[in-house]
C-alpha cells in the first residue's frame, strides 16, 4: 500500500489535497487493507473508490468476484464509519477495457500480459483524475498504479 497525504503550506490554502491510498485489490489483502484504513475517521468524509456504482453491479460479480469482494469490504468499512462512498470509475471505460483485454487474450497469453497494464490505465487514469478534480473527495482509494497517476496529476511529489 502507498499513501499520499501532503499538507499544504499556508500560502496554498485553496490547493486540493485529498488523502490518496494505493492498494492491491486482491481477496487476500482485504484484512491488511481494512486494518490500514482503521486509522482514518470516515465520519462525513467522501471517499472515492475504483468502482462504477455502489452497490457494485451484479454483472461485475460474474466476471471479477475477487475485485468486487475487495471493494465491497472497503465500502462497508467506509459506510460503517459514517463515510460516503463515491463511485469514481466509469462503467463504459471498464467495459471497454474488458473488451480490449478479451481481444488480447485471444491473441495469446504473452500479448495479454504485455498489454494488460496499458489497457486498464490508458483511459481510466485520466478519468480518475478528472473525477477527483471535479468531485473533490476527501480520500481516494485506488489500485497503486491508478493512485500514483492521480497523485502526480494533483501535484503530489514523492
Amino acid at each position: 500500500m502507498i499513501e499520499f497525504s501532503q499538507k499544504s503550506p499556508e500560502t496554498e490554502r485553496d490547493v486540493y489535497r485529498p488523502i490518496i491510498v494505493g492498494i492491491k485489490h486482491k481477496k487476500e489483502t482485504i484484512p491488511e487493507t481494512l486494518a490500514f484504513l482503521a486509522k482514518y475517521d470516515f465520519e462525513g468524509k467522501r471517499v472515492m473508490l475504483e468502482i462504477c456504482d455502489y452497490p457494485i453491479p451484479e454483472k461485475y460479480h460474474l466476471t471479477n468476484l475477487e475485485f468486487c469482494e475487495f471493494f465491497e469490504a472497503v465500502a462497508e468499512k467506509i459506510t460503517a464509519g459514517g463515510g460516503i462512498v463515491l463511485a469514481g470509475d466509469s462503467e463504459e471505460l471498464i467495459d471497454h477495457a474488458a473488451g480490449e483485454l478479451e481481444r488480447l487474450w485471444v491473441e495469446g497469453v504473452s500479448v495479454y500480459l504485455c498489454g494488460y497494464r496499458e489497457t486498464v490505465t490508458r483511459e481510466r487514469d485520466p478519468h480518475f483524475l478528472r473525477y477527483a478534480k471535479d468531485n473533490k473527495p476527501d480520500m481516494i482509494i485506488l489500485d497503486t498504479v491508478h493512485a500514483e497517476y492521480v497523485a502526480r496529476g494533483l501535484g503530489y511529489t514523492e
